[in-house]
C-alpha cells in the first residue's frame, strides 16, 4: 500500500501527525519502506543562500550543492521505527546535464542520464539521542556535498566513497514515456466527464460513488484512529 503523510508545517501538529500515523508500523510484523527529503522543499540557488545564512548564524557547515536538513522530522520517524527497521539507505542523486523541471516529468521527459549513490546505514550506528542524531544527518549531508561536488567536476561519483553508485541512461524509452503521457493526459478529462454525466444519468452508477466513498472513508477512520476502533 502506498501512503502519503501530509504535515502542516508547524512542528507541534506535525510531531503527533508523525507518531500517530507511524504507530500502526512499529511492530516488525508490518514491513515498511519510508521515503524521507529531509531538506522539505526542492533545490534552488534562493533557498541555498536562505539555507547557509541560518547555518552561518547558528555554527553549521554551509553547502554547494543541497540544502539543510531539517532534523526534527527524521529523527520523530527514526524514533517510531526504531523497532521496526534495521537500517536508512542514504541516496543522493544527480543529473549530467541538467535538473528536470515539474513540467518535464509531467510530460514524460526523461533526463538522458541519472546517477544515483546508494549507502546502507546500519540503524544502531545512528545515534537515539535527539542532538546527536541531528548532529549525524547534518554530517551526511556534508559528505553529500562533497560526494555532488566530485560528480560535477569529473562526471561520475568518486569511486573510493561508501557505498555503491549506479548509472541510468536514456535508451529511447524517454519517447515510450512521453506517448504514454500524452496518451494519459488526453484520456484523464475525458473519463472525468463521461463519469460526471453517468453519476447523473443512472441510479446505480450513484449508488457504486456512494459505496466507493463508504469504504475509503472507513479505511481511512480505521487508520488515523486505531485505539478507538479496537476500543
Amino acid at each position: 500500500m502506498l501512503e502519503f503523510l501530509f504535515l502542516e508545517r508547524k512542528w507541534e501538529d506535525d510531531r503527533l501527525a508523525i507518531a500517530k500515523h507511524l504507530e500502526g508500523f512499529s511492530d516488525r510484523r508490518s514491513p515498511i519502506w519510508l521515503c524521507m527529503f529531509p531538506e522539505g522543499t526542492d533545490f534552488s540557488e534562493a533557498k541555498k543562500i536562505k539555507c547557509n545564512e541560518y547555518a552561518k548564524e547558528h555554527g553549521l557547515p554551509g553547502s554547494h550543492h543541497v540544502l539543510l536538513p531539517r532534523t526534527k522530522g527524521f529523527v520523530a520517524c527514526l524514533k517510531a521505527l526504531r523497532n521496526s527497521i534495521d537500517a536508512v539507505y542514504d541516496l543522493t542523486i544527480a543529473y549530467r546535464n541538467s535538473d528536470p523541471t515539474l513540467l518535464e516529468i509531467l510530460f514524460g521527459r526523461n533526463p538522458s542520464e541519472v546517477h544515483i549513490h546508494v549507502k546502507r546505514v546500519e540503524l544502531r550506528s545512528i545515534p537515539a539521542d535527539e542532538d546527536e542524531a541531528s548532529a549525524w544527518l547534518y554530517k551526511v549531508y556534508q559528505e553529500k556535498d562533497h560526494l555532488l561536488k566530485d560528480f560535477y567536476a569529473n562526471g561520475r561519483f568518486p569511486r573510493g566513497s561508501q557505498g555503491s553508485g549506479n548509472t541510468f541512461k536514456d535508451d529511447g524509452e524517454h519517447r515510450q514515456s512521453f506517448l504514454r503521457c500524452r496518451v494519459a493526459w488526453t484520456l484523464f478529462p475525458f473519463l472525468c466527464c463521461l463519469g460526471i454525466w453517468l453519476f447523473f444519468l443512472y441510479t446505480f452508477v450513484k449508488l457504486w460513488f456512494v459505496f466507493v466513498f463508504v469504504v475509503l472513508w472507513t479505511m481511512a477512520v480505521c487508520k488515523c484512529f486505531p485505539p478507538a476502533i479496537l476500543n
